[in-house]
C-alpha cells in the first residue's frame, strides 16, 4: 500500500499458525520492491514494514482498521520511521490502540 509520502507492506498469516498476536515494524533504510496486493503488476517502493501475526480471525480485520487510522497519521508515521527504541514503538502503538 502506498500513502502519499510511505511505501507500506503488511504480511500477515492465517490465524491457524499464530500461538500469540503480535505486530512487529521495521523501518527500511532503503526501499524494497514490493507488489501491489491489489494490482500485482503495480511495484510499491516500500520504506514501512508492519508484520501482523493474529491468533483470532477477527482481531486481522480490526487489527488492518487501526493500521489504516495510524498510516494516515502523517506525524505518527515519521515517528515510527524515525523510532529507534522498543519503548517508543510501542508508545505509538498504544497511541493508536494497536496494543
Amino acid at each position: 500500500m502506498a500513502t502519499d509520502k510511505y511505501g507500506i507492506a503488511i504480511p500477515h498469516t492465517d490465524s491457524k499458525y499464530v500461538n500469540r498476536s503480535q505486530i512487529e515494524f521495521v523501518s527500511l533504510k532503503s526501499p524494497v520492491k514490493f507488489k501491489n496486493m491489489g494490482n500485482a503488476s503495480e511495484d510499491i517502493e516500500v520504506t514501512h514494514v508492519f508484520m501482523i501475526a493474529m491468533s483470532q480471525p477477527h482481531e486481522q480485520a480490526e487489527t488492518l482498521a487501526k493500521l489504516m487510522g495510524l498510516f494516515l497519521d502523517e506525524e505518527l508515521m515519521q515517528r515510527m520511521y524515525e523510532c529507534s527504541s522498543k519503548e517508543e514503538y510501542e508508545s505509538i502503538l498504544k497511541e493508536k490502540g494497536l496494543i
